[in-house]
Formats: C-alpha cells, sequence, structure tokens
C-alpha cells in the first residue's frame, strides 16, 4: 500500500504561483509523521512525529522525495526496535 502524503504547507498570502510543498503529513492510525522544510534553511529537511511514536530529527536528504523516504525508515526502525524492546522484556 502506498503511504498517502498530503501537503501541509502553511502558505503565506503573499506567496503567489507555483509553489513547492515545504511540509508533508503522512498518517498512520494514531501516528502522525511531519516532514517539513524551514524557511531560511535550505535543503535541510526535519522529520516529526506525534501519537504513540514521538521522535524529532533533521534528516540527511535534501529532497522532499527523498526526505519522505528517509521519515518513513526512520519511523519503521523505530518501531522495529520498540517490538524487538518488549519482546525481549516479556
Amino acid at each position: 500500500m502506498a503511504t498517502k502524503w498530503i501537503d501541509a504547507t502553511s502558505y503565506d498570502r503573499s506567496e503567489r504561483g507555483v509553489i513547492e510543498p515545504r511540509t508533508w503529513e503522512a498518517t498512520f492510525g494514531a501516528v502522525r509523521i511531519i516532514v517539513t522544510r524551514k524557511h531560511g534553511l535550505g535543503d535541510l529537511w526535519f522529520m516529526q512525529t506525534r501519537g504513540p511514536l514521538s521522535a524529532d530529527c533533521q534528516l540527511k536528504s535534501t529532497s522532499a522525495v527523498a526526505a519522505k523516504a528517509e521519515a518513513l525508515s526512520s519511523v519503521r526502525n523505530l518501531a522495529t526496535a520498540i517490538v524487538k524492546w518488549l519482546e525481549v522484556d516479556a
């Protein structure tokens, strides 16, 4: 199943024409993944997650497509680590 990313950019009223989205969101049940490029920081992308898996980090990617893929991989790795930890502790 393909991940559905939505444009969650907060556009300024003065922005006109075709503007590349700066913020993307995807939701998986109670987990929300936010990938954003901060204004004025060039090609630096950041990830935030909300819900039961909470993480904030700077991504290594320099494009929106790569940043979204990196964010998904990071969330999968975090979820896998939590499951393994729970199995060891059980």
